[in-house]
């Protein structure tokens, strides 16, 4: 790959999981519910930085283009990942050692801060893209934090609710339940692969 094409390759997904997103909230009607935030989230990091949070829309990967989309991001801060095959160190998450755990703990934390909910979007080369989202919330069963919010996402998912969890890591000594989450494969909540 030549030097700096994994930032278009990044740059490339994130438009395609804003046009699946935006398909899946508007029932297949619209594809621009949603765009790429100013600098990939970075603009509200910047102003955050400096006490402004006037940007609060805008962070995460994935902004709302108008109030159809704001339905989304209003309640999760939506971050994209595309990486090289075994990047995402499954391998390695028991040990608190993985990528994929370190970049759901900063998630968690950004989210905090805005009072949303994290919602983690991965994609490794040759793989079914997969959605982190906070672990004990499942069409059935949703945990008390921002319970509104995962009610709401599920009610809007019930056309492709998983079949199943793919995967379950919680935090042993984790402050809540954000910090422990469940992976699920993108298409099975959301219709399609990005």
């Amino acid at each position: 790959m030549r030097p700096g094409g994994s930032k278009s390759k990044g740059g490339a997904f994130e438009r395609r999981v804003c046009k699946a997103l935006s398909r899946w909230l508007s029932e297949g009607k619209q594809e621009d519910l949603f765009w790429r935030s100013a600098m990939s989230g970075g603009r509200a990091t910047v102003r955050f930085k400096k006490g402004k949070f006037d940007v609060a829309r805008q962070v995460g990967d994935v902004s709302a283009t108008g109030p159809e989309g704001a339905e989304l991001t209003d309640r999760f801060v939506i971050e994209c990942k595309f990486l090289r095959r075994g990047a995402l160190g499954l391998d390695k998450l028991a040990f608190g050692k993985s990528y994929l755990l370190r970049t759901w703990e900063q998630l968690v934390s950004l989210a905090r801060s805005v009072n949303r909910l994290p919602m983690l979007v991965v994609k490794e080369n040759h793989r079914a893209t997969i959605v982190c989202l906070p672990l004990g919330t499942t069409p059935t069963k949703v945990g008390p934090v921002h319970s509104h919010d995962m009610i709401w996402l599920w009610g809007k998912a019930k056309h492709y609710a998983p079949k199943h969890v793919v995967f379950e890591f919680g935090l042993p000594k984790s402050k809540s339940n954000l910090s422990s989450f469940a992976i699920y494969l993108f298409q099975d909540i959301f219709g399609r692969e990005p």
